[in-house]
């Protein structure tokens, strides 16, 4: 329920009242007792910068705890594609070698045949 300040008719003084904004009961001033006029006031929601998000408005400590939490990820991420580079390299050379281990019992069966 948000605040609304009102002006006394009578005897100029300025007060707040509390209430709904449905509300549409007079509001009486605490000094007189007179019926009091609604006041044009300024928002208190603050629209600024380059989104409405939550994190726009939050306090210096969490935004660097976001930021550490982004460069850990951003390490994680580097070290997991340096880890499937090591793995892609080390596959052909495996598979090289089973090549070569091919040839190899191949050449030994085909010598086998020869001489039999």
């Amino acid at each position: 329920m948000p605040t609304y300040s009102y002006r006394c008719t009578k005897c100029e003084k300025v007060f707040d009242s509390f209430h709904s904004m449905s509300c549409t009961d007079p509001q009486y001033c605490p000094v007189c007792g007179a019926v009091g006029t609604k006041l044009l006031s300024a928002s208190s929601v603050i629209f600024k910068g380059s989104g409405f998000y939550s994190t726009d408005y939050r306090d210096s400590g969490y935004l660097e705890a976001e930021k550490k939490e982004e460069k850990q990820e951003n390490t994680k991420a580097t070290d997991n594609k340096t880890s499937e580079k090591k793995e892609k390299d080390s596959k052909p050379q495996k598979q090289e070698n089973n090549n070569s281990s091919k040839t190899t019992n191949t050449e030994s069966k085909s010598d086998t045949k020869k001489a039999a």
